[in-house]
């Protein structure tokens, strides 16, 4: 079972919800806790559905690799094609990543440890999540040139790591799965922060009678 709760308006109550079952079978679309429309399955969803909200603008909820929602062609705040939360989601992967390299780090630098040392985990780690975790500071104002960088980073580290990895005969599959996943969320905060949020955008309101 699966559910979200999300709002029309940047800073309004979250009125709209959509709640689904495994495998996104038995999606529901309620607002203000009455059903507006349903979708069977994944099948419908990937295909795209619409529902009429209850001003007479129109929902769009389509299954691509997220869910997209938007509101007459506009990104539901909240919802996955909101450059806001892009923006957000990225900023807290950069503060995960330099929690993550900082602790790392300091740990490789107080303790004797192979796997540690194998992974260059020391001074240069916890430098590195320092720098991490300022361009989630920048990324979370939506700067363009924090997500710019960050991922100039962390291509540059993929390439060292699959070059080490080649140079001693093995194949890090995992490892650069993970920096490609970290790169795609980098790669849209970067495009959404050249996007005007959807609550700047404008866009029909919903009165609270409804």
């Amino acid at each position: 079972m699966g559910s979200l709760k999300l709002s029309l308006e940047a800073g309004a109550p979250k009125r709209l919800e959509l709640t689904w079952g495994l495998f996104w079978k038995n999606f529901e679309v309620r607002f203000d806790g009455r059903p507006i429309g349903s979708a069977p399955d994944a099948a419908a969803l990937k295909a795209g559905v619409e529902f009429r909200l209850p001003d007479g603008s129109a929902l769009q909820v389509k299954l691509k690799q997220t869910l997209s929602v938007l509101r007459d062609g506009v990104p539901v705040p909240g919802s996955d094609g909101d450059p806001e939360q892009q923006m957000r989601s990225a900023g807290n992967l950069l503060y995960f990543l330099a929690a993550l390299n900082g602790v790392l780090g300091v740990l490789g630098m107080v303790l004797t440890n192979d796997v540690l040392e194998q992974l260059g985990m020391g001074f240069g780690a916890v430098l590195f999540g320092a720098m991490l975790g300022v361009l989630g500071v920048f990324t979370h104002r939506r700067t363009r040139w924090a997500p710019a960088v960050a991922i100039g980073l962390y291509v540059l580290d993929s390439l060292l790591t699959f070059i080490d990895a080649a140079e001693a005969g093995t194949r890090p599959t995992g490892g650069l799965l993970m920096r490609a996943f970290i790169i795609f969320t980098l790669y849209r905060a970067f495009k959404a922060s050249g996007t005007p949020a959807p609550s700047a955008q404008g866009g029909p309101g919903v009165s609270p009678q409804m």
